[in-house]
């Protein structure tokens, strides 16, 4: 699910029990469908995202409880999302689910990236293909 997806006014109507079609269709395929996540969440003034944040409270704890949650960070800079990961790491126990102590940080992300944006960086492949493997036994 790419949050460049979701509909523009998603926070306003999708809130407080309230819910549009289009809301209700994206949560049920890619939210309440599935058993496990994987977020890859950039870097953002030293957090993740506040539009995730505003997905989660829309969705709230119902279809996140009891999933298991695999984590990736990526920044441009030299922590690659630490402090974003251990945010992100407390909502998700919040909420109930079960993180994977995995957590790949992945540091000048725009260094990593090939022409596509596909990662070129055999150390980086490794340690994510690690991380999935890890993610299938969880």
């Amino acid at each position: 699910m790419d949050l460049c997806d979701l509909p523009s006014d998603f926070i306003f109507s999708n809130i407080h029990g309230a819910s549009t079609e289009m809301f209700k269709n994206m949560i049920e395929k890619y939210i309440k469908r599935a058993n496990r996540f994987v977020v890859v969440s950039p870097e953002y003034h030293g957090s993740y995202p506040g539009i995730f944040k505003a997905l989660i409270d829309c969705i709230g704890n119902e279809f996140i409880k009891d999933k298991k949650v695999a984590l990736v960070g990526l920044a441009t800079g030299r922590v690659g999302n630490l402090r974003g990961m251990e945010h992100l790491t407390s909502l998700f126990h919040h909420l109930k689910a079960e993180v994977l102590s995995s957590k790949p940080k992945l540091s000048e992300v725009h260094k990593l990236q090939g022409e596509h944006g596909e990662i070129n960086n055999p150390e980086t492949v490794k340690l994510l293909q690690d991380q999935i493997d890890s993610f299938v036994k969880f």
